[in-house]
């Protein structure tokens, strides 16, 4: 298994509902999203799954909660074509103070496992989007995009499919526009990496 952990606070946007239910062992999932404003003001609306059915009946909009759990992701066709579903799976989530600035923080680790692709922003920022292979246990993986951005994106494209590496960021949303309709992604924004063999 790969490292895969993080830690949020901020308000509950959409309350929980109930989501799907796993055939296999009966349990049902509950999904909510929960809005965590960055410094600049940027508000990130998050999707958030969740075991907890006592979620459903506490956490109104605008409750202020503490999330622990890792992100996810879930492959699935719609309409012909292939779409992931990617959100925070919390497996500990109860009411909390709100914290200044609040608390948006990943930790995982994995394989690169698809080519980089590279971009310039508006700005001029160099940034480069790799997605990693989170292995979860159980014949299970998540396929995370992850954005690097000036002098880390130079330094992860020094690397390859198949390679092994450690990030530390922040989940994100963010929305642009597709064939005239406004699209959301989601994303884990690096602010460190480290590289070399599994331990």
């Amino acid at each position: 298994m790969n490292q895969n952990n993080g830690f949020f606070t901020g308000t509950i946007e959409t309350p929980f509902v109930f989501g799907f239910v796993v055939p296999e062992t009966g349990k049902r999932y509950f999904r909510g999203t929960v809005k965590i404003t960055k410094k600049n003001g940027i508000a990130n609306i998050l999707p958030v799954v969740t075991e907890e059915e006592t979620a459903v009946k506490e956490f109104k909009k605008g409750t202020t909660v503490k999330i622990a759990g890792n992100l996810r992701t879930y492959n699935f066709e719609e309409n012909g074509k292939k779409k992931v579903d990617i959100y925070i799976f919390a497996y500990r989530i109860k009411p909390a103070k709100q914290t200044k600035p609040p608390l948006n923080f990943v930790m995982l680790e994995g394989y690169i496992c698809k080519p980089l692709v590279n971009r310039t922003l508006k700005a001029g920022k160099k940034i480069a989007v790799v997605v990693i292979a989170n292995n979860r246990g159980q014949g299970n993986t998540n396929y995370l995009p992850c954005v690097f951005y000036q002098k880390l994106a130079d330094k992860v494209n020094s690397l390859k499919i198949g390679d092994f590496v450690r990030v530390t960021g922040r989940f994100q949303s963010r929305t642009y526009k597709k064939q005239g309709k406004q699209r959301t992604a989601y994303e884990v924004a690096v602010i460190s990496l480290k590289t070399g063999k599994k331990q």
